[in-house]
């Protein structure tokens, strides 16, 4: 690599746009695995008659949630910024074709002596189409997080109900478990019933 090579700046801004996006995607990763544990921790310092402890926890899931939907829209702007980037370096690519029009122009009318308002005009446009460049300047804006504390009952509430039903439906699914272990323990013990029963049979026929 030459001493004096400079990494053009869209390629760098798209490699960093990419390397974030990476970044962020796994942080909502995380993210998600701590709301569940928060849940978690909420419902079963509820059933504990811990209600205090139980709405630390559901108010740490409700900034969780927020801090995700932050990143998702960060997440959204960078998939844009990177589509109008790429774009952009295409319209560059439309540019220097205009630039060369420009100049194929101007010696066509410097080799043939062509004087006219319209190729003034022409060039005109030209270079107002080059400096027609769209610039992305919309900034994130952090919003307090303010926490309702009726809706993290109610939310509470609905994470019970939900913990629930995936309890009892867990203790139906083990009930019919033991109910098959016995029935196939039992088959055994059936089996040989049958033959003395038949061992029986067969002895009073043959007397």
């Amino acid at each position: 690599i030459p001493c004096d090579f400079e990494v053009c700046r869209s390629d760098n801004a798209l490699f960093q746009i990419h390397v974030t996006k990476i970044t962020i995607q796994k942080r909502m990763s995380r993210l998600e695995r701590e709301a569940d544990v928060a849940k978690q921790n909420a419902v079963k310092a509820q059933r504990n008659n811990m209600t205090h402890l139980a709405l630390v926890h559901m108010r740490r899931r409700k900034a969780v949630m927020e801090e995700l939907e932050r990143c998702a829209a960060i997440l959204t702007n960078l998939d844009v910024s990177e589509l109008r980037l790429e774009r952009a370096r295409n319209d560059v690519q439309v540019v220097q074709s205009y630039a060369l029009l420009k100049t194929a122009l101007q010696d066509v009318r410097e080799s043939s002596d062509i004087v006219g308002e319209d190729l003034d005009e022409l060039m005109l446009e030209i270079r107002e189409e080059m400096e027609d460049v769209s610039n992305i300047s919309e900034g994130l804006i952090h919003h307090e997080v303010v926490i309702d504390e009726d809706e993290l009952n109610e939310e509470f509430r609905l994470l019970d109900m939900e913990c629930e039903n995936e309890q009892s439906s867990g203790a139906q699914s083990d009930e019919e478990g033991e109910i098959q272990s016995d029935v196939t323990a039992a088959e055994p013990l059936f089996e040989q019933r049958k033959e003395a029963s038949d061992a029986l049979d067969a002895g009073a026929v043959a007397a």
